[in-house]
């Protein structure tokens, strides 16, 4: 009998320590995690509303950065953004989808979304500043350099509205 209730104590010590190891750990980790706060974007700050969004399918090529994208057009143009990094937006978001080559994209058909740069590689990988050429975009109806398809995009959202 002696036998079992020292064991009883030394398990009920042993537990009890495990319970306030816990019920600390429990207590600094409530204490120190930040507060869940939940902020929605100011309407301001909502690049899509503001700029005109376009694709670019450029397999192998460098992403281009926030400054690139936008650099590419010049202010007269317009409000305009583009970018090959996929992780950016979901491709339905943008207001154009520029392909490289004359290809049907079956997953991602986007009907008048869809426009064919054609231009050279080295412009593309110059971020299509300082080409020899400008680039040239068609559409099913119509031919158009950057700054003529920011405007044409523009003309089209606002027509939307």
């Amino acid at each position: 009998m002696l036998w079992y209730r020292r064991q009883l104590s030394k398990l009920l010590r042993i537990a009890a320590l495990l319970l306030f190891y816990l019920t600390v750990y429990f207590v600094i980790s409530f204490a120190i995690a930040p507060e869940v706060t939940v902020s929605f974007i100011n309407e301001d700050i909502r690049v899509g509303d503001k700029y005109v969004l376009m694709y670019l399918v450029a397999p192998k090529t460098a992403p281009f950065t926030d400054a690139e994208g936008a650099e590419v057009f010049d202010p007269a143009c317009g409000k305009c953004y583009i970018t090959n990094n996929r992780g950016f937006l979901p491709l339905k978001e943008y207001d154009a989808v520029l392909s490289l080559e004359d290809r049907r994209l079956s997953a991602e058909s986007f009907g008048e979304k869809n426009y064919i740069i054609e231009t050279t590689r080295g412009c593309i990988r110059n971020k299509l500043k300082g080409c020899v050429r400008e680039p040239r975009i068609r559409s099913a109806e119509e031919t158009f350099n950057l700054c003529g398809l920011c405007k044409h995009l523009h003309a089209m959202r606002e027509r939307k509205v």
